[in-house]
């Protein structure tokens, strides 16, 4: 992901200064590096603007999440913005917090359909089974609640593993339903 706004910041700076030109440039097309779908980027006056946003990490202190406010660019389409605050969450918290997403699973992929949102997860082949149950809930809900806080007129949450359908994240909670947002998980800081 590091790369894919990289490549959306060196493309915003181009178009804004230029290359001597006077016209203004056309649209860009660029590639998730974690997807091979080709995505058209918003013109670079779009992403002066920012938003704030709530991302869910572990609590350091009791079972649960707490909420980090990050300010991010806002994009118009909806799959491309989370899938952008998804990515945020993966980078782990800047304060204290513990983050939720092991490194041998990153988010690949979100798209939704009417008021489902579908994450569509990596999982490397050895992946580690951190946490047990309780490490798996904490990953699901700190997923499903981060997606669910960008756009409230998306209710749950429907996880892929490696572009399929899945039983499990890893191992221990059926990952086949829907989840919704939950907020007796949520613990103040």
């Amino acid at each position: 992901m590091s790369r894919f706004l990289l490549a959306v910041l060196l493309i915003a700076l181009l178009s804004a200064f230029g290359c001597g030109k006077s016209a203004p440039a056309p649209k860009e097309k660029a590639v998730n590096d974690k997807s091979e779908e080709a995505k058209i980027l918003p013109q670079p006056q779009l992403l002066k603007q920012t938003r704030v946003v709530s991302l869910y990490f572990g609590s350091p202190s009791q079972y649960g999440l707490v909420v980090e406010r990050r300010k991010i660019f806002d994009i118009p389409d909806k799959p491309s913005m989370i899938f952008q605050v998804l990515s945020t969450l993966e980078f782990g918290p800047r304060t204290k917090l513990f983050p939720t997403i092991p490194a041998t699973l990153t988010v690949h992929n979100v798209f939704t359909d009417g008021d489902t949102i579908f994450i569509d997860l990596n999982r490397e082949q050895n992946h580690a089974r951190i946490g047990g149950i309780e490490g798996e809930s904490i990953l699901i809900h700190s997923l499903v609640n981060t997606a669910l806080a960008v756009y409230p007129e998306f209710k749950r949450v429907r996880f892929l593993v490696n572009g399929a359908e899945t039983d499990s994240l890893m191992g221990h909670i059926d990952a086949s339903q829907s989840f919704v947002y939950d907020r007796a998980i949520v613990r103040r800081q």
